[in-house]
């Protein structure tokens, strides 16, 4: 007795640890965990540290010299003339804002693929999520089939012990029912392989059951009212390309010399201070052929990203255009099952059932009817399914709700 109350008390216990996981909870530990999202955010991160970087001047030089050392000394501290300083490049005027602007240009793009990393993250939760949901409910029906056929071969077999059944009716009943028991092993390999693919999109083993249902929805909203400009990706090749902008023109200015500055104390031993230095040099683009090809280099690259730009946003509005019909036929497709064909498909296997019994109908026909059923649960479900799928990978192309 003391063991059978410890069990039960364990599975109580048990039972309230691992509690239903919705999808918000889902959503919320991949926003934490998913390694694609980490890394995205690390990139944006380190992208905004170098463009802190770019827009201050280089590190000053520190500079002590020993000068005027008699040739026959290797000491040096036996100098007679010692010079101490700073020395600091100063960019041409404009480079370093030009610098600057493009390195936070790029620092923009890498935090807009962290959004749309992000994005793209919560729409592979919901497909994982509810891919788990309909492996979980094929199984399921899959079972209530089975339990289904396996009712018929016993009311065929004991119409063939009294001569109202063929042998072959009893034969096939057999077969449907062996059929579905080995569909049954593999349903139950597809959720193991579902169960794996939230884990791996979580980055975290999951225990529980699903706490969230698919719900219906209605779709009203016009393909023209899609608008893409929201799209991160878009907005990071946008940036992208602004970046190429700052660049090239930085480039152009490359051919203005930067200054470097020297000031150095003058220091006799044993006199002290005797004055100070200025020394002024500058960076002369003798080799400007060079610049001429970076400058082209530089050019080629802004025409890369802005080709790139428009190909995107051209095939983002054909796959925006795309899952806008797929979203549109799921919707439509899920009410018509849900609210007209799977009702009536019960209610004829119902009939089928009784018209078998009372040797009104043949068993090939039910067998056909039990499998409109059958099938007819299993489309509207996975278009259920496909309905949160399609709505989910629209919003990431969007970048928003809808």
């Amino acid at each position: 007795m003391r063991g059978f109350v410890l069990s039960l008390l364990l599975v109580v216990i048990f039972s309230s640890l691992v509690q239903a996981l919705t999808l918000e909870q889902a959503i919320n530990l991949a926003q934490k965990q998913n390694p694609q999202i980490v890394a995205a955010q690390a990139k944006a991160s380190q992208a905004q540290a170098v463009a802190t970087q770019a827009s201050w001047l280089n590190e000053p030089e520190l500079m002590y010299e020993f000068m005027q050392i008699p040739a026959s000394s290797l000491n040096p501290t036996n100098s007679t003339l010692r010079r101490y300083g700073l020395a600091q490049k100063i960019p041409f005027p404009y480079k370093l804002w030009l610098q600057g602007s493009a390195a936070a240009k790029q620092a923009q793009q890498a935090g807009y693929m962290s959004q749309q990393s992000s994005w793209n993250t919560r729409q592979a939760v919901i497909a994982a999520y509810f891919g788990l949901f309909l492996a979980e409910k094929e199984q399921e029906i899959n079972q209530a089939n089975l339990t289904i056929l396996q009712g018929l071969s016993s009311v065929t077999q004991s119409k063939y012990a009294v001569l109202k059944a063929g042998y072959s009716d009893v034969l096939l009943a057999q077969i449907e029912a062996e059929k579905l028991a080995n569909d049954q092993i593999t349903l139950n390999q597809k959720v193991g392989l579902a169960k794996t693919e939230l884990q791996r999109v979580l980055n975290q083993q999951t225990a529980g059951s699903l706490g969230t249902k698919p719900q219906t929805f209605e779709f009203n909203v016009s393909l023209e009212a899609l608008n893409t400009e929201s799209n991160f990706q878009l907005k990071s090749l946008a940036a992208a390309d602004q970046a190429r902008q700052d660049q090239l023109a930085l480039a152009k200015w490359q051919y203005w010399p930067d200054l470097k500055t020297t000031v150095l104390e003058r220091e006799t031993p044993g006199v002290g201070l005797t004055g100070w230095d200025l020394n002024l040099s500058a960076e002369i683009p003798l080799w400007f052929w060079t610049q001429q090809a970076k400058v082209a280099e530089i050019g080629f690259s802004q025409d890369v990203a802005q080709q790139a730009y428009v190909d995107y946003s051209n095939e983002l509005q054909k796959q925006v255009e795309t899952t806008y019909i797929q979203l549109d036929q799921a919707v439509r497709t899920e009410k018509l099952y849900r609210q007209t064909i799977v009702t009536k498909a019960k209610q004829a296997l119902a009939a089928a059932q009784t018209a078998y019994q009372v040797n009104k109908l043949d068993f090939l026909s039910l067998l056909n009817i039990e499998k409109t059923y059958f099938n007819a649960q299993l489309i509207r479900y996975r278009n259920l399914v496909s309905m949160q799928i399609y709505k989910a990978k629209l919003e990431a192309m969007l970048g928003r709700e809808i």
